[in-house]
C-alpha cells in the first residue's frame, strides 16, 4: 500500500499479484442396461455393470494476476476507486493434450459518496476472466464476467451497528453447457440478478452478531435446446 498526496487529491495505491493453481481430475463412464417394458416397468440391472468409458480429464489451471487498484479521494465526500487485473492463465489437459494459454485485463471502476461520516453510497463495475470447464468437447475458451453493484453502508448507534444493502446483476460468458446433443459446449450465457443485506452489531462489549441475507435469481439468456413437440 503506498499512500501520496497531489494538491487536494488523495491517493491510496494498492498493488499485488495473485497465484492459484486449479486441478480438475474425473472420469465419465456409462453402462449399457437392459431394456424396461412400458406397460410393467420393472428394474431388471443387475451389478456388477461393464463400464464403458466416456469422457474423462487430467486437467491444470495456473493463473498468474497482478493488479494495482488506486483510491482516489477527491474529497471528504467523493472518493473514485479505479484499477485493472491482468489474468495470464497456462490451461494444460494430459488426457485430450489440450494446451491453451490466456491473457486479459480486466477493470474496475467505483464511485463513493459519504455524505455523512457514518452513511455511504457506492457504486461499482468491473469485468473478470477465468479458466474454462474441463467438461468441453473441442475449443476451450476462457470464462469471462462482468458485473454491476450498487450499494449503501451506514453504521447506528455510535457504531455500534453496521448495515450494508447490495444490489447487483452480474452475467456470465462461454459457459459451459450441454448442446443439442448433450455434449458439453460453451454455449452458454447466464444472468444473475440479486440482493443482499447484512448486519453485524455488538450489543455488548466483547460480543459481536452477524446477520446476513441473499437472494439471487439466475437464468441462461442464451442457449441451445431440443424440445420433441410430439408424433403422429
Amino acid at each position: 500500500i503506498y499512500a501520496v498526496k497531489t494538491g487536494s487529491v488523495d491517493h491510496r495505491l494498492l498493488a499485488g499479484v495473485e497465484v492459484g493453481r486449479f486441478d480438475d481430475r474425473f472420469t465419465l463412464d456409462f453402462a449399457l442396461l437392459p431394456t424396461i417394458g412400458l406397460e410393467n416397468p420393472t428394474e431388471t440391472a443387475q451389478g456388477p455393470l461393464q463400464r464403458i468409458p466416456n469422457q474423462s480429464a487430467d486437467a491444470s489451471s495456473q493463473v498468474v494476476a497482478p493488479y494495482v487498484i488506486d483510491r482516489i479521494g477527491l474529497s471528504d465526500r467523493f472518493q473514485v476507486i479505479a484499477g485493472a487485473r491482468w489474468d495470464v492463465i497456462d490451461y494444460e489437459d494430459e488426457v485430450s493434450r489440450t494446451s491453451r494459454d490466456f491473457s486479459k485485463v480486466s477493470p474496475i471502476l467505483g464511485l463513493v459518496y459519504s455524505p455523512t461520516a457514518a452513511f455511504s453510497l457506492y457504486a461499482n463495475a468491473g469485468r473478470a476472466f477465468a479458466p474454462p470447464s474441463s467438461r468441453v468437447v473441442g475449443e476451450r475458451k476462457p470464462e469471462e464476467s462482468q458485473q454491476i453493484e450498487l450499494g449503501t453502508k451506514a453504521e447506528l448507534g455510535g457504531g455500534r451497528l453496521q448495515a450494508t444493502f447490495a444490489v447487483y446483476e452480474l452475467e456470465r460468458e462461454n459457459v459451459a453447457i450441454p448442446d443439442l446433443t448433450g455434449v458439453i459446449q460453451q454455449t452458454g450465457t447466464q444472468r444473475s440478478r440479486g440482493v443482499e443485506l447484512e448486519l453485524a452489531a455488538e450489543p455488548v462489549r466483547g460480543l459481536r452478531t452477524l446477520f446476513s441475507y441473499a437472494y439471487t435469481d439466475s437464468e441462461l439468456i442464451r442457449f441451445t435446446e431440443l424440445v420433441l413437440v410430439g408424433f403422429d
